[in-house]
């Protein structure tokens, strides 16, 4: 699986900034597809991150679209 450049571009901000990542945090739950859940598990995987950051990557991604 290939990864967009803008992806690429998250996940080096994202692991360069690891101290941010101790900031206060809340837990939630979210009810996913099978199918969704297994293919973002394996693209984490693929990227050699956790599956939680990848979430968390993809909806600061959502997020920052919508600024």
């Amino acid at each position: 699986m290939e990864i967009s450049v803008t992806r690429q571009s998250n996940l080096y901000k994202y692991t360069r900034n690891q101290e941010m990542n101790k900031l206060e945090r809340e837990q939630i739950t979210i009810r996913l597809p099978t199918e969704l859940k297994e293919r973002l598990q394996q693209e984490a995987k693929e990227i050699g991150i956790a599956f939680n950051a990848y979430i968390f990557m993809i909806l600061n991604e959502a997020k920052n679209r919508q600024d």
